[in-house]
């Protein structure tokens, strides 16, 4: 590093201009700062904008930055937010051509040189101080810190949420087993002549075309029966009304509640569940485990076919009890990425339940 006594010189012409004529200048350091402020040859101001010219130059190195040139030889430079000393060096296509300049930054909001300077080691002396009263270093191996990642969580996660949110899953599942949507459909299906109760025109169609099963003719003179009585059809076609629970809404119910009771037996078969968990936080989950099951066998959704697609815009989901508190719960950003993944907790869980 340069000492002192290298810079007992009066500095050469400085390349640095402010652009603007009433603005602040380039000081050159006084034989008095130059103790203070080595090795820096010029003052610059903050937040001043400045010209550097210097011919031949494509690049400008400033500090630890690199900046290109506006038009070949001309720069413009400007010190945001930096108090202190600085150093401006030119380049050529990566080749240093002109000598390394100090500079140092001051705050223009103050009078004098001086005063600027002042403020910056209090400052800096303030921080020093602050840094060593800690009693820990924040850049030390051993840190702890808390930083947002995008791994799903883990089983230990959803302990927490059916933890914290079981009587909401009880009074949902209680809700939608009071009153389970239902939906008027049509079978239709071929009945004997004694089962129907209505004939239609689609029915006399069926009849008089033979119908999946050929008519047997009836006995007797064929002569004086009318076209209807000399048929008599061993089957007859029917339009039946029928209200079945086999609902896009209950299918999407019974997926809830058979994945999230998956998950429940297989927390329950972890070691930290039998080793850690309260008796009470137990109690907890077995309560919303009873509750699903006690939905997943009821002998009107057991019979329900798979989950084929999410009705997401039905209104059943929006504003009937039950499925809208359940569909909720289920729509917990991160609840269902947990439950369709495989996953183990940290190690040390113990205080995890606390």
């Amino acid at each position: 590093m340069d000492t002192i006594q290298d810079h007992e010189f009066e500095p050469a012409h400085c390349p640095l201009r402010p652009v603007r004529t009433h603005g602040p200048s380039v000081v050159a350091v006084s034989r008095a700062q130059r103790t203070l402020l080595a090795p820096a040859d010029w003052i610059v101001s903050e937040w001043t904008p400045y010209l550097y010219r210097f011919e031949g130059a494509t690049h400008l190195r400033v500090g630890s930055h690199v900046m290109e040139s506006l038009v070949e030889g001309v720069f413009q430079v400007q010190f945001e937010n930096q108090l202190g000393l600085t150093s401006i060096t030119p380049y050529r296509d990566g080749v240093p051509i002109g000598p390394l300049v100090w500079y140092e930054v001051i705050a223009s909001k103050f009078t004098s040189p001086d005063h600027s300077v002042a403020f910056l080691q209090a400052t800096l002396a303030d921080l020093f101080t602050r840094h060593s009263t800690i009693p820990f270093v924040t850049s030390a191996l051993t840190e702890r810190m808390v930083r947002e990642s995008t791994a799903p969580p883990n089983l230990l996660f959803v302990y927490h949420f059916l933890r914290h949110h079981h009587r909401a899953f009880i009074e949902a599942v209680q809700a939608i087993l009071g009153r389970p949507h239902q939906r008027l459909s049509d079978i239709e299906e071929q009945v004997r002549p004694h089962e129907v109760r209505h004939i239609d025109r689609e029915s006399m169609i069926r009849m008089l075309q033979g119908g999946p099963l050929s008519p047997v003719p009836v006995a007797g003179n064929v002569q004086t029966l009318t076209p209807l009585q000399r048929l008599r059809p061993e089957r007859i076609w029917q339009r039946r009304p029928e209200e079945t629970f086999d609902t896009p809404e209950n299918r999407y119910v019974l997926h809830i509640c058979r994945c999230v009771l998956d998950t429940i037996r297989t927390i329950e078969r972890t070691s930290w569940y039998r080793t850690n968990v309260p008796a009470r936080d137990r109690r907890h989950i077995d309560a919303v485990s009873e509750a699903l099951t006690v939905l997943t066998v009821d002998r009107r959704f057991v019979a329900l076919g798979p989950l084929v697609v999410i009705p997401s815009q039905s209104r059943v989901l929006q504003r009937k009890d039950g499925y809208r508190e359940l569909g909720v719960l289920w729509q917990h950003p991160q609840l269902p990425v947990a439950i369709l993944r495989t996953g183990r907790p940290p190690a040390d869980v113990s205080n995890a339940f606390r």
